[in-house]
């Protein structure tokens, strides 16, 4: 799929955006020299809203997508981001499906978030740790980091996503029970339902699907 390097609306294999107008994307910001741009195995790639492409504006492969973020984070002092910094890096990293290099960097902001006692910081990237290494198909190291996490900081450390993440760690790891109590629980902590499409709701369809074997 095409999308517009601009605004970041499909394109639909039109030349012009049928959003913000632009036309002729590709030579004018290939030209334009503030967007980073890397090159892999004789292709050019570049980053436009956080998001990379290839010379025809197309998003490329998971596969090469993970190259081009290898390639980007080599030329990169981890150490020397700033949280803001991380932040967009991994929500770049997260949305491309690289789950291991997401999972560093996950790390990286947890520590310094611990350190400066940021603890809303902490309840976000928890859960994105424990979404990450769901997508690893480590699912008792979720349920352990959460046990961890709420033997040293109490019930309030896990948000309706950790839970979320939590429970359909339980039911990888065919503890349906205890998927369902933390389902319940996180269904209660954030005020009853909020959509049915939502990822806490797919995680109740799993449990209610299994119960019916």
């Amino acid at each position: 799929m095409k999308i517009c390097p601009w605004c970041g609306h499909p394109l639909d294999h039109k030349s012009i955006c049928p959003n913000c107008g632009h036309e002729e994307q590709g030579r004018k910001i290939m030209s334009t020299e503030k967007y980073e741009t890397i090159e892999l195995n004789g292709e050019k790639y570049i980053k436009v809203n956080n998001q990379w492409l290839d010379s025809s504006f197309i998003i490329p492969p998971t596969s090469i997508l993970r190259e081009i973020i290898k390639n980007e984070l080599q030329q990169i002092d981890i150490d020397g981001l700033s949280v803001w910094q991380l932040k967009k890096y991994i929500e770049e990293i997260k949305n491309a499906e690289c789950y291991d290099i997401c999972l560093t960097l996950t790390n990286k902001i947890l520590q310094m978030a611990f350190i400066s006692k940021d603890i809303e910081t902490v309840k976000v990237y928890l859960s994105v740790k424990c979404s990450c290494l769901r997508s690893l198909n480590m699912a008792k190291e979720v349920v352990d980091l959460c046990k961890e996490m709420k033997a040293e900081y109490g019930d309030g450390i896990l948000n309706v996503a950790t839970l979320t993440s939590l429970a359909a760690a339980y039911c990888d790891l065919d503890d349906w029970a205890k998927a369902r109590q933390t389902c319940n629980y996180a269904y209660k902590k954030q005020g009853g339902g909020v959509g049915y499409n939502n990822e806490l709701s797919m995680v109740y369809k799993r449990i209610d699907a299994n119960s019916k074997k």
